[in-house]
């Protein structure tokens, strides 16, 4: 069906962007811009701009990042797509953390409570993928800032949010924060367990010889090679 092709082709971007095709990704994705304009097809223009925002920011275009996610912004509240909206949120607190990590608090705090907001009694999410990855940004921030206490309940919640979503490709990033909270509480061999038992979750395996390793198991043996380094073993973090 020709009419479904650029909606197809926001997909493909996203899939080659997470292949580290950029531009590829790219082609895909501007390709698909130009024709949902024309239709007006603001909900399919809205996940496009989203993932355009994303390769901008990526290849050092921070200003027109944040122009093509305040358009998708205006878009999905308009639309009333909450899910849409929370990613929006999140993203531009991705694009100026690095720059502004409390200001990037504030975005990331707004897209975790506009879906809290809605979450079920015992804390199902209707959008617990998004959901869970702002949980985890929130408490990245307040772990680097020393707010160790709002980091360890951010970082429960955003992992019971990915495990609501299935979404393995992230969950590593609750392991990280777990890791980085058990090393400062002195708790080093249940940091080193907890590493072992998610490898064995996500079916992934413990030695990095052979095939490239996925996604999730370069995060995890990222994860292990700072926990050694803290722990004062320089060596076995270079072995990681």
């Amino acid at each position: 069906d020709p009419t479904l092709r650029p909606c197809a082709q926001v997909v493909l971007g996203f899939l080659r962007w997470r292949a580290g095709e950029l531009v590829g990704a790219l082609d895909q994705v501007m390709q698909a811009e130009v024709t949902l304009r024309e239709r007006g097809d603001e909900r399919w223009l809205a996940r496009a701009l989203s993932m355009l925002a994303v390769l901008a920011g990526e290849s050092g275009q921070a200003e027109r990042a944040l122009r093509l996610l305040q358009e998708q912004l205006e878009l999905v509240r308009r639309l009333g797509d909450v899910e849409m909206q929370a990613s929006a949120y999140n993203d531009f607190g991705v694009q100026i953390g690095w720059d502004d990590p409390e200001r990037a608090l504030t975005y990331y705090q707004r897209a975790f409570d506009l879906l809290e907001e809605r979450a079920l009694p015992g804390g199902a999410s209707p959008h617990p993928g998004i959901h869970g990855i702002a949980a985890l940004n929130i408490a990245e921030i307040h772990l680097l800032r020393g707010r160790d206490a709002e980091g360890e309940a951010m970082t429960g919640r955003g992992g019971e949010l990915l495990e609501q979503a299935r979404a393995w490709t992230f969950w590593p990033g609750y392991v990280t924060l777990r890791v980085k909270l058990l090393s400062r509480q002195g708790h080093l061999d249940d940091a080193r367990q907890l590493i072992r038992d998610a490898f064995a979750r996500l079916g992934e395996r413990l030695d990095p010889r052979g095939p490239p390793l996925t996604e999730p198991a370069q995060l995890l043996y990222a994860a292990a090679a700072h926990l050694e380094f803290e722990a004062g073993d320089p060596q076995r973090a270079l072995e990681w």
